[in-house]
């Protein structure tokens, strides 16, 4: 969304022309909520190569806004050519989404996984993966039935104060002036699930004086593989699949009929130092209030 300027009305450019502009981002679920089933739901599968990938892809535009607008050969260079970073005004995020299964979990096959989630159990937990021939998942799956969320940044500025020798500087940011973050319905369990993979034992690997680990832990029952608790996507890494059925064990952490978070950035409201004109734009379908206002009902 973009402000437009007075313009006459033969302006072939009319809704195009801006002094600044307005970014609004939104997830939200089409599904019937009457429909949901265990077999039709919405999911987030997340592992550490889905996160390595998603970050690497976020890196590609660090300095994407800082790029000049319209340089071409329509456009000849100016002495200051305008930034698309320095007229983007404002940036909103929203989710909407009922009955979320959520999945983070790790496929415990090297020992940098290892360490990342698991530091405190074993260190030779993966060599004993691979002498037992088993692909191990160890992670976190949570059941939301109704998530909602809201973040709004806008351009600050920010005045410092300098030295007697020098100016006062003005420092531009894009803060998270305004958040709501609401779930409804929690149900977190922790899992482990067991792949056969009778290949492993093929390769030499030095044996644990400790012994079998997942081959001999039977402190939790395993599951049945039935829905909602067991996806197969839930078990896809980026360059890991498999077609066979693992020994899934789950041990229920936490439940919580209800949670919300705001956030009102209004410490600063009566100081000159934190300056900004925006913020009460109408740039998307906003979720701050609504939830305060249907419980005040």
């Amino acid at each position: 969304m973009a402000s437009n300027k007075l313009q006459s009305p033969d302006d072939t450019y009319n809704g195009f022309r801006s002094d600044f502009i307005h970014l609004s981002v939104s997830l939200v679920s089409l599904l019937d909520p009457a429909d949901f089933t265990s077999q039709c739901s919405n999911s987030f599968h997340l592992s550490s190569k889905v996160f390595a990938h998603f970050w690497s892809w976020w890196s590609l535009f660090d300095s994407a806004l800082s790029l000049p607008i319209r340089q071409g050969t329509y456009y000849p260079r100016r002495v200051v050519t305008p930034k698309l970073g320095r007229h983007l005004a404002t940036l909103k995020y929203r989710l909407l989404v009922p009955h979320l299964f959520l999945m983070h979990g790790y496929l415990d096959d090297t020992e940098e996984s290892m360490a990342i989630f698991l530091s405190f159990v074993c260190e030779l937990m993966t060599t004993l993966a691979w002498s037992d021939g088993v692909s191990p998942w160890i992670g976190l799956k949570g059941m939301i039935d109704h998530l909602q969320a809201d973040f709004h940044q806008r351009d600050e500025e920010d005045v410092v104060s300098g030295t007697d020798e020098q100016a006062p500087k003005i420092l531009r940011r894009k803060a998270f002036y305004a958040a709501e973050v609401v779930l409804k319905g929690i149900d977190l369990r922790a899992l482990v699930a067991t792949f056969p993979e009778p290949e492993k034992r093929n390769i030499a690997m030095s044996e644990s004086i400790q012994g079998s680990t997942y081959g001999s832990k039977k402190d939790l029952p395993a599951m049945n593989l039935d829905p909602p608790w067991y996806d197969p996507m839930d078990f896809v890494e980026t360059d890991w699949s498999s077609t066979e059925a693992p020994e899934l064990r789950i041990l229920p952490i936490a439940t919580c009929p209800y949670f919300a978070y705001f956030k009102r950035n209004t410490a600063f409201a009566a100081k000159e130092k934190h300056l900004s004109k925006f913020g009460v734009e109408n740039s998307h379908t906003c979720l701050l209030e609504t939830e305060l206002c249907a419980y005040l009902k």
